[in-house]
C-alpha cells in the first residue's frame, strides 16, 4: 500500500450545538479507513460527514459527504466504492470516481463489519446483533439475500475467491454458505470445472 507522506489537512469542525446536544462523553475523534488498493483515505466523524483524500494528493480534503446525518458504525472502501452504515440504519453507497452518492438505503440495520467479493460488485453487511449477514448487489444496490445464524452468532464471513459463494462462520464454528450464482449455464460450467468434466 502507498501511505500518504504529508498529514491529512481536515477541514471538518463539530458545530458547538451538536457537541452540546451529545454530551461530553463523545467521542470526536474521525474514524480512518483505506480503501483496499491504498488509492484512497477517510476520515468520518461522529455527526456523520465523512472527508474523502486521494494518498497520491497533498493531503488537502478531496471530496465531503455530508449526506449522513448520525453517527457512523462502520464503514469500508474497495477501489470504486465507499459504503457506509449509521445508527440510523441508513446504508450510504458513494462511487469515489464520479465523487457522487450512489445510493442511501433505509435497510433498517445497523451493520457492524463489510466484506467485499474479488470483484468489488458484491458486499457482505453484518448486522450489529452478529446474528445475519445481509449479502448485496453494488452494482443494483438490492438485498440479494441473508444468511442467518440461527441461535448462533456470525463470528467472521468473506467471499469464495471467484466471487460465487458468501460464506459466514458462526462462533460454534459452524459455516454458513450463500449461494450467489446468477444463471444456470454459470453453474453448470462451476459444475464442470470442479468435478473435471471437459466441456
Amino acid at each position: 500500500l502507498s501511505f500518504p507522506s504529508v498529514p491529512l489537512q481536515g477541514e471538518h469542525r463539530y458545530t458547538d450545538a451538536f457537541l452540546q446536544s451529545t454530551g461530553k462523553y463523545l467521542d470526536t475523534t474521525p474514524k480512518m479507513v483505506f480503501s483496499r488498493d491504498g488509492s484512497y483515505v477517510t476520515l468520518a466523524y461522529a455527526d456523520g460527514v465523512i472527508e474523502l483524500f486521494d494518498t497520491e494528493g497533498d493531503g488537502s480534503v478531496s471530496a465531503m459527504i455530508g449526506e449522513l446525518t448520525s453517527s457512523i458504525e462502520t464503514l469500508a472502501m474497495t477501489e470504486k466504492q465507499l459504503v457506509a452504515s449509521d445508527q440510523a440504519a441508513r446504508l450510504l453507497i458513494y462511487d469515489l470516481e464520479s465523487r457522487s452518492v450512489q445510493r442511501i438505503l433505509n435497510v433498517g440495520t445497523v451493520y457492524s463489519r463489510f466484506a467485499f467479493d474479488p470483484s468489488g460488485k458484491l458486499m457482505m453487511a453484518l448486522c450489529a446483533g452478529l446474528t445475519r449477514i445481509d449479502v448485496y448487489s453494488l452494482e443494483t444496490y438490492e438485498k440479494l439475500f441473508s444468511l442467518h445464524a440461527n441461535a448462533d452468532t456470525f463470528a467472521d464471513m468473506a467471499f469464495s475467491k471467484d466471487g460465487a459463494y458468501a460464506v459466514g462462520k458462526t462462533a460454534a464454528g459452524r459455516y454458513v454458505v450463500g449461494d450467489l450464482w446468477t444463471d444456470e449455464e454459470a453453474l453448470v460450467k462451476q459444475a464442470r470445472r470442479l468435478t473435471g468434466v471437459a466441456e
